[in-house]
C-alpha cells in the first residue's frame, strides 16, 4: 500500500509542477533509453500491484532500480524520475501491452547471469574447515 501511495503522490506532484508540458530531451528519445524507461515503468507498475513488502514487490522494485541505473549511467544529466511522470501519462498504456514480454525476458536473462555469477563466487570462496563431531 505504501508503494502505491508513494507512486500516486509522486505522480500528483509531477502533474501539479507543470513538468508535463516540457518537451522530451534528446536522451529520452534515444531507443535504448526509451526501452529502459518502458521496462522501468512496467516494473514500477508491477511492484505497485504486489502485496506490500512481499518478495515479489521487492524484486520488481530492484528491477526498477536496475533500469533507472542504466538510464542514469547513459545520461546522468537527465532527471529520469521527472521524465517518468509524463511518460506514464502518454505512452505507458500502449507500451505495457507491447513491451512487458521483452522486459520480462531481459530480467530473466539478467537473473540467470546473476545466479551464475553467484555460483561462481561461492565455488571460489575458501572452504570452511568442518568441525569434528563431538563425542557423546
Amino acid at each position: 500500500m505504501m508503494f502505491k501511495a508513494a507512486t500516486a503522490v509522486s505522480l500528483a506532484i509531477l502533474l501539479a509542477s507543470g513538468t508535463m508540458a516540457s518537451a522530451q530531451s534528446d536522451a529520452e528519445l534515444q531507443p535504448a533509453n526509451r526501452a529502459d524507461m518502458q521496462c522501468m515503468a512496467i516494473m514500477a507498475f508491477g511492484a505497485g500491484m504486489m502485496e506490500e513488502g512481499s518478495v515479489e514487490q521487492l524484486g520488481l522494485a530492484a528491477a526498477m532500480a536496475y533500469y533507472l541505473g542504466r538510464l542514469e549511467a547513459r545520461a546522468p544529466d537527465v532527471n529520469w524520475l521527472e521524465a517518468f511522470g509524463p511518460y506514464l501519462l502518454t505512452d505507458f498504456e500502449n507500451d505495457i501491452k507491447v513491451q512487458s514480454d521483452r522486459c520480462a525476458a531481459e530480467m530473466t536473462r539478467f537473473g540467470a547471469r546473476m545466479t551464475s555469477w553467484g555460483e561462481k563466487m561461492q565455488s571460489m570462496a575458501p572452504k570452511q574447515p568442518t568441525k569434528p563431531a563431538r563425542p557423546r
